[in-house]
């Protein structure tokens, strides 16, 4: 199992990030007219692969050592669901034009090939806005000391375009 794993990791395609998982999503780029919504849904690329106890800063465990398989590989366990989770955040260049449903997803280890869901919607300002486009820029952290080895700093962006029914 861990040649299958090692030779599957030595041949994915790394992102510009120098993160080995990326997060996909169902649209990279969204129109809407203001006051339409538009679901878009997010996806991990590969399970999540937690840190084993030598790499992570904290040693210490409740749980007892099975002293048939003293040195488990890293991963999802079903029976044992980690703490180990890929986070991802979104932050909106312009929030007074844009809103999200949420402002984050979260995937546990054992949850990677489920999809995380995020409606955008472009705000009604009854403003004319000269600049249409609006970033929501998602990316993966850190969280709470339980670092996903792969994606780490992925990062996921969405473009919407706005049409303004607003009058000059």
């Amino acid at each position: 199992i861990f040649t299958v794993l090692l030779t599957i990791l030595a041949i994915s395609p790394s992102s510009s990030n120098a993160a080995y998982g990326k997060i996909t999503s169902s649209r990279l780029t969204v129109n809407l007219v203001e006051g339409q919504s538009q679901l878009i849904q997010y996806q991990l690329t590969q399970p999540i692969i937690c840190p084993t106890p030598e790499e992570t800063t904290t040693t210490t465990t409740t749980e007892p050592v099975d002293p048939e398989n003293p040195n488990p590989p890293p991963g999802p366990d079903p029976e044992h669901p980690s703490t180990c989770k890929v986070r991802v955040t979104f932050v909106i260049s312009d929030p007074s034009r844009v809103t999200t449903s949420v402002s984050q997803v979260t995937w546990l280890s054992n949850e990677w090939a489920q999809q995380r869901t995020m409606t955008v919607t472009a705000l009604q300002d009854n403003v004319y806005n000269e600049n249409n486009v609006v970033n929501v820029n998602g990316s993966a952290a850190e969280s709470q000391g339980t670092r996903a080895v792969y994606y780490f700093d992925a990062t996921v962006p969405l473009t919407i375009n706005i049409t303004d029914t607003d009058e000059a």
